[in-house]
């Protein structure tokens, strides 16, 4: 058997005995009789220690979740709410605790059509000035040495100089 130097060395070599049916077996026949009760009599009054204290502590928490479901209750019954309760320690106006965020303001970006010829094949681009194009439509566009500016119809052309501007 390995020799342990710390609590925790000696921690797993216990649990690795006191874990398997067999390794428990074959440790106790070792021992006297005595020596096994005593053992069993330490080992029992440890459980019940510890049975009692998870016993203490799970009546300690239903004791705590009862207290909470019944201050739950107080609040609603008089038209309360946490904030309000946390508006008292923070010293803060009830509204302002949990204002709503602002939204972010995008603006739509303007969409546009237009139809070329690539390849002598008719193609129509429908979409947006940023964002990736088609490869057929940056062939188009390369060819011609036209900008997207250039092909935008004219009713969106205005829209678009002023989006890219902005930008």
């Amino acid at each position: 058997m390995q020799l342990a130097n710390t609590v925790t060395e000696k921690r797993a070599i216990a649990l690795e005995i006191l874990n398997n049916k067999n390794s428990i077996k074959g440790f106790f026949q070792e021992l006297a009789f005595d020596e096994v009760e005593s053992i069993y009599s330490k080992m029992t009054d440890v459980f019940n220690n510890i049975k009692e204290q998870n016993k203490l502590l799970q009546q300690q928490n239903e004791e705590k979740l009862n207290a909470l479901k019944s201050i739950q209750a107080d609040l609603e019954a008089k038209g309360l709410t946490l904030d309000d309760l946390i508006s008292l320690t923070t010293h803060q106006p009830i509204q302002s605790i949990h204002s709503p965020r602002k939204k972010r303001v995008t603006k739509e970006q303007p969409q546009f059509s237009f139809t070329y010829l690539n390849n002598g094949k008719e193609n129509t681009y429908t979409g947006k000035a940023t964002g990736n194009k088609p490869q057929a439509f940056k062939d188009y566009l390369e060819k011609t040495g036209k900008t997207l500016v250039d092909i935008v119809i004219a009713e969106d052309k205005n829209r678009l100089v002023e989006f890219l501007a902005e930008k």
